[in-house]
């Protein structure tokens, strides 16, 4: 029994529900067409191909098959598949440009061929899982790329993870699939965003907001002229009309180090947005505009990562 059939593609297509292998038939169906099934066959793969949802076709050139994915983050993956009386499979995973993981695949146990071409399929999947959720568990210790002596860097997941063990109000802005979905919580009577740079998940920042309501654009401007140099606080105006005030955030520490330097940066940001507030007739924003805030930070995550995901490449 061969790994490849003429009659049929396996795909490998990212869902909902993770990543999934499907049999796509490519031998013509409809007696009307004047397809060869040669020509039916390249026009199927064709398709698949240009579909972003689909990452690997197991397209058989002569008993073997090797395809590239690109993936989020800098990963890409390689896998190769060798049809024989011994079939053989290997999985490689870059990081920006560098193999990370290289690995002949060994079946748990001598098979039939259909045997074999699932466990290494499934072996694939788990791995872009890992990635997705930024779970390195399937390179060895030693071989972790995020691993040095400044510890692992924590993911949106993990700092999730911290926020519910501490007892904070948290919710997670579900936004679009290959981007990381930033979080908001809550603190005393802010709402704050975490978010990272181009929603890749890594360059963290925490960011408080204000509306500043019936005050025009070059008021606040001229009060943040009086405070803001020297300061590292970063502010955005947004094309809605309010304000945003970003501190980064390091996410290589350990959980109460993290946790200690999240409050002090929501610390440095409200006392950065008091001092403007205190300038030029602007009010000190109160808790009763907490649920506004929020909606205006879910509106702008969403509108981010719709423009993202747009972008042709």
């Amino acid at each position: 029994m061969s790994l490849f059939s003429n009659n049929y593609v396996i795909i490998i297509r990212k869902n909902d529900c993770g990543y999934a292998e499907e049999f796509i038939r490519t031998a013509p169906l409809l007696p009307g067409s004047h397809l060869t099934a040669e020509e039916n066959r390249k026009n199927t793969i064709t398709r698949l191909r240009k579909d972003p949802s689909v990452l690997f076709v197991l397209e058989d050139h002569d008993g073997k098959c090797e395809e590239r994915a690109v993936l989020d983050a800098g990963y890409d993956m390689v896998i190769t598949l060798q049809d024989g009386e011994e079939p053989t499979a290997s999985i490689l995973v870059a990081l920006n440009g560098e193999t990370i993981y290289l690995q002949d695949f060994i079946p748990e146990q001598e098979e039939e061929y259909g045997d074999f071409r699932t466990q290494f399929l499934g072996e694939v999947k788990w791995i872009l899982d890992c990635i997705d959720r930024g779970d390195l568990e399937f390179l060895d210790d030693e071989d972790d790329p995020d691993e040095d002596e400044s510890g692992t860097p924590l993911r949106m997941f993990d700092i999730e993870n911290i926020l519910e063990r501490h007892g904070f109000q948290y919710e997670v802005i579900r936004t679009v699939e290959r981007v990381n979905d930033p979080c908001l919580f809550v603190l005393e009577n802010e709402v704050a965003l975490i978010s990272s740079r181009h929603l890749a998940g890594t360059h963290f920042f925490v960011e408080l907001k204000r509306v500043f309501e019936y005050r025009e654009k070059s008021t606040v401007e001229a009060a943040l002229s009086k405070v803001q140099y020297g300061s590292d606080v970063e502010v955005v105006s947004w094309p809605d009309g309010t304000w945003s005030f970003r501190l980064p955030i390091e996410n290589c520490l350990e959980e109460d180090e993290f946790l200690e330097q999240l409050l002090m940066r929501v610390k440095e940001l409200r006392e950065f947005v008091q001092s403007v507030e205190g300038q030029s007739d602007l009010y000190e924003t109160y808790c009763f505009e907490m649920t506004q805030i929020r909606q205006y930070f879910i509106y702008e995550s969403i509108d981010a990562a719709l423009k993202l995901s747009q972008i042709l490449i």
